[in-house]
């Protein structure tokens, strides 16, 4: 039989099971009384000769299930039956059955949703050119260390910080000979978006001139915020867009590029949008609505009179490099130690008794 005539008596017998049936049984009963009638021909009484036809052919059922059998059937036949048994049993009982389900889907919906969580901090990546090259700075530092506002992530436990000045992470870039390149980013939780006079609260990332080139990530439309827009403190008036925001405000239409929004206020024209997979730098599970150039802190992060691009003692920016080819962990940490050191020398006034963080640096591959 060739493969188109198996596969269309396949569908002939799911689809039509009770007709098929009907079909086999009559088929296997003719041959069964056939066999019978010669046998009689011979002298063989009519009981001696069915029971002798039945035990060399083989009974109803039996060939039946070798015809489900040949077919491929079986299983779908088996598993109709299941179910069918499984119904019947499940209305017998409706008030077990509603506990059976809701423990069935309470388990799965639990472990689909631990699941995706895990894999969202475990195993997911940013979606980013070469994640594995990734390294996030840190540095530590006990209670004599030079006073620094922190404000990040502090970690209580082995007193290791994120976060960095501006100005220091300006020296590190600058004078950085270990990495290909180190950027900043920030993620402001809240601020005010207005699209069409509708102002709604958004997450916002604040990037430096070099995120987009560092991280090898291009937008879908428009172009990426580059070293020209983040220039002097409140320059740069000018944003990349979340997929996500696109959609919502703009129906994924291209002619967003150009158009004002208001970011506290103040007016930004959109140049880009990012592609849908892309996250930011500081989180693998959900994107920012909104990315600017750290320009534009003092619009969307404003601290009194003087600009965090120029406070020394804040600590806020995290700061990621990607590593060179052939350069180690420990010796891009040693490198780095020396330029920190420096950089907080240079910046800050270092009293005596007073310590100097020490670089640290941590998988950058998640965020």
């Amino acid at each position: 039989m060739s493969l188109n005539s198996r596969l269309q008596t396949w569908r002939r017998a799911v689809r039509r099971g009770p007709e098929v049936d009907a079909q086999v049984d009559e088929e296997l009963r003719f041959h069964i009384e056939s066999f019978a009638e010669d046998l009689m021909r011979r002298g063989v009484s009519r009981e001696g000769a069915i029971r002798r036809a039945k035990a060399e052919l083989g009974s109803l059922a039996a060939g039946k299930e070798k015809c489900r059998q040949a077919w491929g059937t079986r299983w779908f036949d088996e598993l109709r039956a299941d179910l069918r048994y499984a119904l019947r049993m499940l209305a017998k009982s409706p008030g077990s059955a509603a506990i059976a389900v809701g423990s069935l889907a309470l388990g799965i919906g639990a472990n689909t949703a631990i699941f995706t969580i895990t894999r969202q901090i475990l195993l997911d990546k940013l979606d980013v050119r070469r994640p594995d090259d990734l390294r996030l700075f840190a540095w530590t530092g006990g209670e004599s260390r030079v006073p620094i506002r922190i404000w990040g992530h502090w970690n209580e436990a082995n007193h290791t910080c994120t976060s960095f000045s501006y100005p220091v992470y300006e020296q590190l870039r600058r004078q950085n000979g270990v990495f290909e390149d180190v950027f900043a980013f920030k993620v402001i939780p809240e601020l005010t978006v207005a699209v069409d006079n509708k102002p709604e609260p958004v997450t916002a990332e604040l990037v430096s001139g070099n995120y987009y080139s560092a991280l090898g990530v291009n937008t879908v439309i428009g172009r990426e915020i580059q070293k020209s827009d983040d220039g002097a403190s409140g320059s740069g008036a000018v944003a990349v867009i979340s997929d996500g925001f696109w959609s919502r405000h703009f129906g994924r239409s291209p002619d967003v590029i150009g158009k004002t929004i208001q970011v506290n206020l103040t007016p930004v024209t959109i140049i880009g949008v990012n592609p849908g997979a892309f996250t930011g730098a500081s989180s693998v599970q959900i994107s920012p609505d909104v990315f600017l150039p750290f320009s534009m802190e003092p619009a969307v992060a404003p601290n009194g009179a003087k600009s965090l691009l120029t406070n020394p003692e804040q600590w806020w920016v995290p700061v990621m490099g990607r590593m060179k080819p052939g350069v180690s962990d420990e010796s891009a940490r040693a490198a780095m130690d020396v330029l920190l050191s420096n950089a907080v020398r240079s910046t800050m006034a270092v009293e005596k008794g007073q310590s100097v963080p020490r670089f640290a640096m941590q998988d950058g591959s998640r965020g």
